[in-house]
């Protein structure tokens, strides 16, 4: 090996080992969920239903609905705690959520599940028979802290 070559191989060592950090950093934010802020996405299927998925974090959820979900010691939501509460956290999110056209959609059954320190509701809308641009509206989380966002 060169003398040259060595200082050529450590720069790109450095810089692979630099991106690798990034990525892992990257990926340890996408994955976590902030407090008083829900993410949605949304998607128009061609039979005018309307997937909802929404994502919280877990301590949001205890605050909005009394449950008991999150483990502040490790951060994370407790499945099985989740899984009792399931039909109140879908409840909660379908009272606080609305597509509509010129009226109202019908929402089907939520799914929760957990998502690390988050929850996620899937929710499927019945908009078939609802004439005009479809909307989305949500209060979700407003009732216990007014400066949350969406």
């Amino acid at each position: 090996m060169s003398a040259r070559a060595a200082p050529i191989r450590a720069g790109w060592a450095t810089a692979a080992l630099i991106l690798a950090l990034v990525v892992i950093g990257w990926c340890g934010i996408a994955h976590a969920h902030q407090i008083n802020l829900t993410n949605t996405r949304i998607t128009i299927n061609p039979d005018r239903t309307v997937d909802v998925v929404l994502a919280m974090r877990g301590s949001d959820v205890d605050r909005a609905v009394g449950t008991r979900v999150f483990d502040d010691r490790t951060s994370l939501v407790r499945p099985e705690a989740l899984a009792a509460a399931s039909s109140v956290v879908a409840a909660y999110v379908t009272a606080h959520t609305v597509v509509l056209g010129e009226s109202l959609c019908h929402p089907g059954p939520g799914a929760v599940s957990p998502d690390g320190d988050g929850v996620t509701v899937r929710t499927r809308w019945a908009c078939a028979e609802v004439e005009g641009k479809l909307r989305y509206r949500s209060t979700v989380l407003l009732d216990i802290a007014p400066d949350a966002r969406q």
